[in-house]
């Protein structure tokens, strides 16, 4: 008995179709988020990700019924508040290296 080692040809077939459909689905969320990065100023968009990470966390915790321990919590804060500071320094970053050029035509005129 037991589980044959290789997956059936139609396993196989619905795991391919599977990893096909992931792939296009991130492509879409990574056109979308470009496209969204371009129309909202680089902190609204660096907030939005981060508060897209705690929804799919909390909404993780819910579906699978993970607990969470404290040093858990601590973890994730951490983690997420890590990713919030360093989105906010590289939005910061990219509005300087903007700023220097038209800073340099203006002393220049």
């Amino acid at each position: 008995g037991g589980r044959p080692a290789a997956p059936t040809r139609g396993a196989a077939a619905a795991l391919l179709a599977q990893i096909t459909l992931t792939g296009l689905y991130f492509y879409g969320y990574s056109e979308v988020a470009m496209k969204a990065l371009k129309n909202v100023h680089p902190v609204t968009h660096a907030i939005g990700n981060t508060l897209r990470r705690v929804v799919i966390m909390l909404v993780c915790m819910a579906v699978f019924r993970t607990p969470m321990s404290t040093l858990g919590v601590l973890g994730s804060s951490l983690a997420i508040g890590g990713s919030y500071a360093y989105a906010l320094v590289k939005a910061g970053e990219k509005r300087a290296e903007i700023d220097v050029p038209v800073r340099d035509a203006a002393e220049q005129a």
